[in-house]
């Protein structure tokens, strides 16, 4: 994929960029947990982090954290290439009820 400079920030395209990302590891992966990053969900978008990807990193962090905070998510502080950063671990049976949750925030 090519990397896009037009980042929209707007909550619709934040939701559905987690949203398509979440159905495509539901669909393709075998365990029973999905981890993941945020620098790997956008990196599946095709989005570098340089410029407009750090803000939008931080909305997908709001949202993420959301879904932490109604027990549908984990999060743990990890030391990943350039620091600490998050990674999330969901269980793949909830992602249906996950991305419904993501509609209705």
């Amino acid at each position: 994929m090519k990397p896009r400079n037009n980042i929209s920030l707007s909550t619709s395209y934040v939701k559905k960029l987690l949203s398509d990302y979440l159905d495509y590891r539901y669909r393709h992966d075998k365990g029973s947990i999905c981890s993941f990053s945020i620098s790997k969900l956008l990196r599946f978008h095709g989005i570098e982090m340089e410029g407009g990807g750090v803000t939008l990193a931080t909305v997908l962090r709001y949202y993420l954290h959301k879904l932490v905070e109604v027990g549908l998510a984990k999060a743990e502080k990890v030391h990943g290439r350039n620091g600490q950063c998050w990674k999330y671990f969901i269980k793949r049976h909830d992602i249906p009820k996950i991305i419904e949750v993501l509609k209705q925030l």
